[in-house]
This record gives structure tokens, sequence and C-alpha cells, in this order.
């Protein structure tokens, strides 16, 4: 029987057969690959921080210091998220998203940073672990295993309103301020405590505790009239007092700085104009160089105050930065509103060296407690006036000068400094009196972290992302085009 042949189809012979046939396999191998890195491209996105921010305000990005912090973390920290992850992932919910993106970017950093979102309904054993919190959706824990720090997610935004308090100008993201803090409060093995007295109608600063606890400090109250202060704590803060202190009161105070002669101990004395005459709390501050003038300081310079002539800025050209530890000069101004000057009564005498960190500028003039409602700048002498200074008193002299222990008092002559708007980014007042405490109290690690602005609409882009951008589009691209025009004009010559 004569074998059968099979006979190749005669499409089959034809050239663009074949070359269509690779053409295809081509096509194919060409999507399979674009798959492939789509895939290992939303790993990386995922693992690593390789996504670029356009925005303006950097919203989206943490800053090179809490990088720089995260990194060298020596502990596991767990953030746990009381909410689900696509509600964080979403870009329609702006403020939830930027609170999601920053979560994602501390993780990626720090492989001792682990993010977890949890449904706090469908895990009643989770809340179980935390009885004396009270959770709710959108709550967020950064724990460790020596502490955790609890907030909602909208803690983590300043809203500032026009001057009707009904409609918001302005709207300020703390998100990586709380986050970052956060993770120095739980990982901190000894954390600087501070307290604020209370008992004599103090004014109450919230914004300046609150800036305390998001920068690792533990903050606490004290009535000194009848508790005596915690012996841990480092720094003792007396805001706006409006009646006098007993003896006994000012025998604690003399008694936490010497601190049995080891000293180490800071007192912030914040004053302001309303105060009464309080013999006890002068007497005791001008042992220390200190005297508070009566009135106020009032600038005549429009470009040198805001708002009023009572809203005097800082001249910051002449900040004692070696005193803050600082090596280059605030970019913000700092702001003292309705300050009260102060006279420095010496330099230095015996143990005790005295410090001025700001001043007004030379156009500020004395406004008099009791001035008539005819009064006028124009009648009043221009000088320069010390509004924040800080005296030491030092372990007796022998050894090594840096090496003595000390004591410092601080004194501020505004208590409105602290108000919540002169602490948002616009402001110096919470950079410089963060550089301070961490200074005075030796948590040189501290971090400050400025809030950011989330009503910036304008795309900007600094010199690397514009070189980088420009590679792509530049170059990169045009020529990827040129190459696959070339292979396909080459190929279809040859059919």
């Amino acid at each position: 029987m004569r074998k059968m042949k099979m006979k190749k189809p005669t499409f089959a012979k034809k050239k663009n057969f074949k070359y269509g046939t690779v053409a295809t396999a081509i096509t194919i191998g060409f999507v399979a690959l674009v798959v492939v890195i789509n895939i290992i491209a939303t790993l990386l996105l995922q693992k690593f921080p390789l996504s670029i921010d356009l925005t303006s305000s950097g919203k989206y990005e943490i800053s090179q210091e809490s990088i720089d912090y995260v990194q060298q973390l020596d502990r596991g920290v767990t953030i746990y998220v009381l909410a689900d992850e696509a509600d964080f992932n979403d870009p329609a919910s702006e403020y939830v998203y930027q609170v999601g993106q920053l979560l994602r970017r501390y993780s990626q950093y720090s492989d001792k940073i682990t993010v977890e979102y949890v449904d706090v309904e469908n895990n009643p054993g989770f809340a179980a672990g935390y009885q004396n919190e009270s959770l709710s959706a959108g709550d967020l824990i950064v724990q460790s295993d020596l502490r955790y720090q609890k907030f909602n997610w909208q803690d983590m935004f300043d809203l500032t309103y026009d001057s009707s308090g009904q409609y918001i100008t302005e709207i300020a993201s703390k998100a990586e301020q709380t986050l970052t803090s956060a993770v120095l409060y739980v990982t901190d093995d000894d954390p600087a405590q501070v307290a604020f007295v209370s008992g004599h109608d103090e004014v109450a600063l919230s914004s300046l505790q609150e800036l305390f606890t998001k920068n690792g400090y533990e903050v606490s109250d004290v009535n000194t009239l009848g508790a005596e202060i915690d012996p841990d704590t480092q720094v003792l803060v007396i805001a706006g007092a409006q009646r006098d202190f007993t003896e006994l009161e000012i025998d604690k105070l003399d008694a936490f700085l010497t601190n049995g002669g080891s000293y180490g101990k800071q007192l912030y004395y914040i004053a302001n104009p309303s105060q009464p005459d309080m013999p006890n709390l002068e007497t005791f501050l001008e042992e220390w160089g200190i005297r508070f003038m009566d009135g106020a300081a009032v600038e005549t310079d429009t470009n040198k105050m805001y708002y009023s002539a009572f809203f005097s800025m800082q001249d910051t050209d002449h900040l004692n930065n070696d005193f803050l530890g600082r090596t280059e000069n605030l970019t913000a101004p700092v702001m003292m509103p309705n300050t009260r000057p102060i006279e420095a009564l010496y330099e230095a005498q015996y143990n005790f060296t005295l410090n001025v960190i700001t001043q007004t500028y030379s156009s500020a003039v004395l406004y008099p407690t009791g001035a008539s409602s005819d009064w006028e700048p124009s009648g009043e002498t221009k000088q320069i006036f010390n509004t924040i200074v800080a005296t030491q008193k030092a372990t007796d002299a022998g050894g090594i000068e840096e090496d003595r222990e000390r004591s410092t008092v601080v004194a501020f002559g505004s208590t409105d400094m602290f108000a919540s708007s002169f602490m948002s980014t616009t402001f110096g007042n919470a950079q410089l009196t963060i550089d301070l405490t961490n200074q005075l109290t030796g948590k040189q690690e501290g971090i400050t972290v400025v809030p950011v602005d989330m009503t910036a609409a304008t795309l900007e882009i600094n010199a690397t992302q514009a070189i980088v951008l420009g590679i792509v589009f530049v170059a990169v691209l045009p020529l990827a085009v040129l190459i696959c025009g070339l292979v396909v004009f080459l190929r279809r010559r040859n059919l």
C-alpha cells in the first residue's frame, strides 16, 4: 500500500504567514512582558518608596528627618488603623487618602514598622486589649513593646477659620507630625516629663501641651498648692498665673531646680500683660536675673507686625541659635502677640548666666499698663525689648566647664504666642519652643515636623524631579518609540 504524503498547506509556505506568526508571537510576548512588568512594578511600589510626590506641599511624602529616624529604629512598631484599608486608599477622600499614603511611606522606609488595618466590629478580641480606651472607627494606635498612643485620623488636621468663625480658610495636615512623634514616644526608653502647674488661674495652653506630646514628651499637671513636684519631672511650666505663689510653693520651686545639688531641671515661666503684682513670684524670678516690665511691647513698623501693632514679629536674625542648639536661623517668623517685655538684671552673677533668646526689632515701643484711650506710640521711645530670656544656674565651679550640671529658668513674655493659630506652619513658634526644650533636656533626637498646607493647589517640582521627568519624556520614551518603529519597518519591508 502506497504511503500517503500529506502536503503542507499552501498558505503555510508563504513568507507572509511565516513572518505573521513571528509578529503574533512578538505581540503576545510583548503583552506578557508588560503584564509581568506591571505586576513587578506594583509589588515594588508597595514595598519601596519609588513613587514621586509632585504636590507643591509634598503632602504625600514624609520629611527626611522622619525617614532618618524610622530607619534607625531598633524595636518593632505596629500601627493599627481601625478602618477598612480601602477607605484610606481612596483618592476621592483627600484627607483620609493623605493619611493612608503616609502610613504606607512609614512601612516602606522602615522594616521595623508594620501597618495593620483592623475591623473592630468583626474582631471584638482586639478591643479587649485596650479596655481603658474608647475605640471608634478611624482611630489609630501606634504600639511598641513599651507603650502605645491612640488618636483619631481627624486629630491629624488643623482647621483655621475666618473672623466670623464659620468658614474654614486653611486646612493643615499634622499627619506626619502625629505619626512620627507617636513612633518616637512609644520607642523612647525614658521619655522626658513635662508638668503644667495649676491652682493659680493659669492659662490653659492646649496647643503647647499638644506640641510636647507630639514630640515624645509625657505631659501631666501638678497643683503645687497641695502636691509635691514629681522628681522625674524635667520641665515645669507656669503659664500666665493670675494669683501669687505661697512661700511654701516658692520653696518647692527652689527645691525642684536645685534637685538635691544635681540640677538638670527646667522651669518655663510664661507671662502676659494682664497679670497682677505677685511679690513672691517676682522676687523669685529676680534672683534669676529676670524682671517683667509693666505693659506690652508694641510694634510701630507695619512690616514687622501681624494683624495689629500688638502682634509683633521677633528679630530672628539675632536669635540665640547657640543656646537653642541650632545651626541656622528659623525660616518662619516668630510671633509674640501681647508680649510683656523682660528686663535682664545681669548677664552673669555667681553661678548664674543669663541668655537673651529673642528680642523685638528696634522699632518697638512700650504700651504702659493703664494707658489712656488716646495713647499714641509716637510719644514713646523706640527700643529693643527682650521677649524670651533664659537664666542658667550651674553647680559650683570645678573641673571642665561643659561638665557642670545646670538648671534653667526660661521666661516667655507672651502666653498668646502658644495659641493654636501661632503654632501652625506659618510661624516659627513651635519650632523655637521644641528646639529649646530638646536642647535643655538633652533630647537631641527630638524631631519637629510642621503641618502641611492641604489647600495648596499649585503644581511644583524640584530640580531632581524635573531632571528625572525630562530624561523620561525627552529621551527614554522617544527612543523607545523610535526603536519599535524601526523594528516594525524592517519586518514589514522583508515581508
